[in-house]
């Protein structure tokens, strides 16, 4: 019986525990990317949705009255220049 809880005790895993000092494993690791504000770029349903939009704002101020137009720093001239421009014709920041 001796012999075999001698047996026993040596088949038995041994745990060894090791301690070392290391930093948070967040801490080391750097961005992936460096953070950026511009938009996508959009589709051509939101580019559509975005043509359609400044055609009728551009309609709407063909439409204004002379007294409106002032209070917005426009004649009726700029008013109607605006206008006739076509609806894909936008500043480049508005298709970013």
């Amino acid at each position: 019986m001796l012999r075999h809880k001698a047996i026993a005790a040596s088949a038995r895993p041994t745990i060894t525990l090791s301690m070392t000092m290391t930093a948070h494993p967040l801490a080391a690791r750097p961005l992936a990317a460096p953070l950026s504000f511009a938009a996508p770029r959009p589709n051509l349903l939101a580019r559509l949705g975005a043509a359609l939009a400044v055609r009728h704002q551009r309609r709407q101020l063909a439409a204004m009255e002379a007294h409106r137009l002032a209070d917005l720093g426009l004649t009726r001239a700029q008013a109607l220049a605006e206008a006739e421009r076509p609806m894909w014709n936008v500043p480049s920041h508005w298709l970013r």
